[in-house]
């Protein structure tokens, strides 16, 4: 037995080994409030709670000197930036010179550094006249645009529909004699058009009508009667703008610019709407509790952290590209 408790009654070692226990205890407890409740104004039943606790155990987001999140504070540029610069580590696609390169962000100013960072990583860009606007506040739009172009994520299709070209009918109906099982598989997957062994089989019943001996006819001419229209109709998909009106009642809103890495950050599931998930608000000035919801969904796409599970509360406001209603969504290539 350890010397120290050599001379110990057995009841006084019980007494011990029992305040040990639940100093041990105590301190266990503590840890787990302690990461539970992070910041003291982010309150177990705020909507975004899930999203925020998440980034802040892994030291992505922080709060302010006094203990406080502000989760529904405006967020400026200069503050995304910083919550970019904790959250993402890509690589830089452009430089900038030694200190700051915006008017009005001072070399010695406390986010000169993240905007320097947002800058070279393409996350974020300045005005045509070298400022940076570090105190303008962003909208939900400007938030997810950043977002994407920095994640290299931005959608190359489309924002609107191209307008389908006919293929003229001789090309069409052309059939080579080198091609001759590609033709036929296009005929059988079309439900317009009647397989070639139906046609044959329609044979007799011409030739009792018509009292004639029936002439043969080559295979290919029964896809030439067929309408150009329908051998060359192509799988409907589509283009970004429409993407977004089977997610959201108000995307005719959504500017045009922005219509493609909406849509982008939609299918990767990123887009994060409270309190309604099928309402975008596209002018709406993004919160930190929103800015870390859709970081969050960035840093989930990117297997960085895990997704939250289906039985929480927060997750209901993320928008989900893969549900039933929105399978056939797909941005036309």
């Amino acid at each position: 037995m350890n010397k120290g408790y050599a001379g110990m009654s057995a009841g006084a070692l019980l007494l011990a080994v029992g305040i040990m226990a639940e100093a041990t205890l105590a301190l266990v407890s503590s840890a787990q409030i302690s990461e539970k409740n992070t910041f003291r104004d982010v309150k177990p039943d705020y909507w975004a709670t899930p999203f925020i606790q998440a980034l802040a155990n892994k030291g992505m987001v922080a709060g302010y000197r006094d203990g406080t999140f502000k989760p529904e504070k405006a967020v400026d540029r200069d503050e995304f930036a910083a919550m970019i610069r904790q959250a993402f580590e890509e690589k830089p696609v452009r430089s900038i010179p030694s200190g700051s390169a915006f008017k009005d962000v001072p070399e010695g100013n406390w986010a000169a550094p993240p905007i320097k960072e947002a800058y070279e990583t393409g996350f974020m860009e300045g005005t045509p006249d070298n400022k940076f606007l570090p105190q303008k506040p962003l909208s939900r739009t400007e938030a997810l645009v950043a977002l994407m172009k920095g994640l290299d994520m931005s959608s190359k299709q489309p924002a609107t529909a191209a307008k389908a070209t006919t293929t003229p009918v001789s090309t069409a109906t052309t059939t080579s004699a080198s091609t001759p099982q590609k033709n036929q598989r296009r005929v059988m997957r079309n439900p317009l058009l009647f397989p070639i062994a139906s046609t044959a089989m329609m044979t007799p019943f011409l030739q009792i009508a018509s009292q004639k001996p029936a002439q043969p006819q080559p295979a290919q001419k029964a896809v030439s009667t067929a309408p150009a229209a329908a051998v060359n109709k192509p799988k409907a998909k589509l283009a970004a703008a429409d993407v977004l009106k089977l997610y959201y009642k108000d995307a005719g809103k959504i500017p045009k610019s922005a219509v493609n890495d909406v849509a982008a950050a939609t299918q990767a599931n990123i887009v994060v709407n409270y309190p309604d998930a099928k309402v975008f608000n596209p002018d709406k000035l993004l919160n930190r509790g929103s800015a870390a919801a859709i970081i969050h969904q960035a840093l989930v796409n990117q297997g960085k952290l895990e997704a939250l599970p289906k039985n929480v509360a927060a997750s209901k406001y993320i928008v989900d590209s893969s549900s039933k209603n929105n399978q056939t969504a797909q941005i036309s290539k």
